[in-house]
């Protein structure tokens, strides 16, 4: 499942502002975790917590699109891309 939005996240601040979002959904702000690239030098997936538990995939492809993955099965990445769609302007889901 993947979120479009009229953001363009090969903008690092974009990107920023989204991990910024997301990291707040799910750590408490005593952690003080900063968001990282999984691979170094590849913008497109980052882990935002401080289990690597939760992690989001960009699309070079798609600028403006990305998707939010959870370690465990369950609904926990559809529920808070669900929250998401609701949450930023002009977004959507597209898959």
């Amino acid at each position: 499942m993947r979120i479009k939005t009229n953001l363009d996240f090969s903008k690092s601040e974009n990107r920023a502002y989204l991990l910024t979002v997301l990291k707040s959904c799910v750590e408490h702000p005593v952690f003080n975790f900063e968001p990282y690239e999984t691979n170094s030098g590849d913008w497109t997936y980052w882990k935002f917590d401080s289990g690597n538990n939760w992690g989001v995939k960009f699309f070079p492809e798609s600028p403006g699109e990305f998707e939010v993955y959870y370690r465990y099965f369950g609904d926990a990445a559809e529920r808070l891309m669900k929250w998401l769609e609701f949450r930023i302007v002009g977004a959507e889901i597209v898959e």
